[in-house]
């Protein structure tokens, strides 16, 4: 019997209330995965023993899943719950399904299809971004002002990834984090961009450090911030356009 439907309804209800906490609180009970796990092996066990699974396979799933999750989380690009989300998604889902034909380009390693599909999601916020920092630009306000930035290329990196709001915004949403940190030279405090920042970044300590700085009036005109949607959002969107295919591999063999 083929269980991929069960497959991705354990995969969506662990998936789905996991990103709920992440976007909400930061956060994802390690409970969830431990549970989803023990679901997963106990199918994989029934398919590899009715002959619908390739031990193999699964072990490939696995392996890469969990090089492209720790690697990831090494530097910095991933929280802990996104890290294991791929992981995961790695033991839930090791083969493509076969109920139905993908409409597009796929490797057979259906955690690969995810995360790039997540990949492509993701690339539509910076354009949100940038579109809410142009729209400042319009009207005569220039975002990035008051900042030691220097080229156009980090102008445009900026423009896609930070904006600009009130400190006492930025203390208050939880997705927003300093994108900013002063500096002093010459007797005079400057401030300075922070061009990339690591996913488990401690946002109450980078607060702790701005404080002085903001109760002598620094961020009066506000201060740059970086809004972050955890990637684990991305992911299971992704997993919802494993039907579909690969959108970067499919979109790459359209263009040539």
């Amino acid at each position: 019997m083929d269980l991929f439907v069960l497959r991705l309804l354990l995969s969506f209800g662990i998936l789905t209330p996991s990103t709920v906490l992440d976007v909400k609180f930061r956060e994802v009970q390690d409970e969830f995965w431990i549970i989803g796990s023990i679901l997963g092996i106990a199918i994989n066990i029934v398919e590899a023993l009715t002959g619908h699974l390739e031990v193999s396979r699964l072990l490939i799933s696995l392996a890469v899943g969990c090089i492209m999750g720790f690697t990831l989380f090494y530097i910095g690009f991933f929280g802990g719950a996104d890290s294991k989300a791929l992981i995961f998604l790695s033991l839930t889902v090791p083969e493509n399904p076969t109920l139905i034909k993908q409409l597009g380009i796929s490797l057979n390693i259906p955690v690969i299809t995810v995360f790039n599909n997540a990949v492509t999601f993701s690339l539509c916020y910076p354009l949100a971004i940038a579109i809410l920092n142009v729209k400042e630009s319009v009207r005569g306000r220039d975002p990035l002002r008051g900042l030691h930035v220097k080229g156009i290329l980090r102008r445009i990196i900026l423009f896609l990834t930070v904006k600009r709001t009130s400190f006492e915004e930025l203390k208050k949403r939880i997705g927003y984090y300093p994108a900013e940190q002063p500096f002093e030279e010459n007797g005079r405090i400057l401030r300075r961009p922070i061009y990339f920042m690591k996913a488990e970044t401690d946002k109450e300590e980078m607060l702790q450090k701005l404080e002085p700085y903001a109760s002598k009036g620094l961020y009066q005109d506000g201060i740059l911030v970086s809004p972050t949607i955890p990637f684990i959002t991305f992911i299971t969107l992704g997993l919802a356009f494993l039907p579909v295919g690969d959108l970067i591999l499919t979109l790459a063999s359209l263009i040539r």
